[in-house]
């Protein structure tokens, strides 16, 4: 008799068990995916350093109704304040028709570096989820490209700039100009010495470096290998320009906390006669500049 009555409650186990089972396997969880559209990210890409980027959220619950939605970065909940438009909070709580079904246009500030992984969470009130994933890589590559800048001497007549804006790729005036990065030393003295100095210094919290004597322009191509050259430079404050000489940058950022980072080759360097002497003073290097910027 014991012997059956242990039989009858191993089968009730089991058959508890399958109808356990059974259940919980017929439970449908809700579905979450990524829309296309314009400007709107669905898979793997490249953005720039900081950029924001967007994303058009889908999801449709399953037999219950939606609770949270979470936007986590390289498995950690991604901070409210990169979340630039679309969600006011993280994980976000859905409620009324969004609990059942919802399109979001999210737009998040990207990260500064490297690559991330982006993962959408939704999660119903029987805690089955669903989610969708996105990984973005940082762009290295220069995003300033000038072949041919002309600077001109400091002291040359108004309206021929003598300082570079190494962010805008472009000469800027040189007098107390908070947008020049690099600036010319002009004549040795207006009035009694127009010689050119041919000498340049960093302005405006820009350091300056000058790269080891194996340094190749034409083989510095990305933020990396720029980096690496700057690192294995000599930081100066002013330095001679002579054809084909190489100068390094790093300059603030004008839109975060980091630096861009640039790279200038002396193409030429073009003196006319001083005033004294009955020139114009309009004397001029060209550079060629490439860099990232954020």
């Amino acid at each position: 008799m014991k012997k059956i009555n242990f039989l009858y409650a191993f089968l009730s186990v089991l058959l508890l068990t399958f109808v356990f089972t059974s259940c919980t396997e017929d439970k449908v969880p809700p579905t979450v995916s990524l829309l296309s559209g314009t400007d709107f990210l669905t898979s793997d890409g490249t953005i720039e350093p900081a950029a924001n980027f967007k994303v058009q959220v889908k999801a449709i619950k399953g037999d219950v109704n939606m609770k949270t939605l979470t936007v986590f970065e390289n498995g950690t909940k991604l901070a409210l304040e990169r979340i630039v438009d679309g969600l006011n909070a993280n994980p976000a709580l859905l409620s009324g028709t969004d609990a059942e079904a919802f399109t979001k246009a999210i737009t998040i500030k990207g990260q500064n570096a490297g690559t991330s992984d982006y993962l959408f969470v939704v999660e119903d009130e029987n805690l089955l989820k669903d989610t969708v994933e996105i990984s973005l890589r940082i762009s290295t590559s220069f995003n300033v490209n000038v072949a041919n800048l002309k600077v001109y001497n400091a002291d040359a007549p108004a309206g021929y700039f003598g300082s570079v804006d190494l962010q805008k790729g472009a000469a800027v005036a040189s007098e107390n100009n908070p947008d020049g990065d690099v600036q010319d030393f002009g004549v040795v003295d207006d009035l009694t010495d127009g010689t050119w100095q041919k000498k340049i210094a960093p302005e405006n919290g820009t350091e300056m470096v000058l790269p080891l004597a194996t340094a190749d322009f034409d083989k510095i191509v990305d933020l990396e290998t720029l980096i690496e050259a700057y690192n294995a430079g000599t930081k100066v404050t002013e330095a001679g320009v002579t054809v084909g000489k190489l100068f390094l940058f790093k300059s603030p950022s004008a839109v975060s906390g980091k630096f861009d980072y640039f790279i200038l080759k002396t193409l030429e360097v073009n003196e006319t006669p001083p005033k004294n002497q009955g020139g114009d003073n309009l004397d001029n290097y060209i550079f060629y500049l490439k860099g990232k910027k954020y």
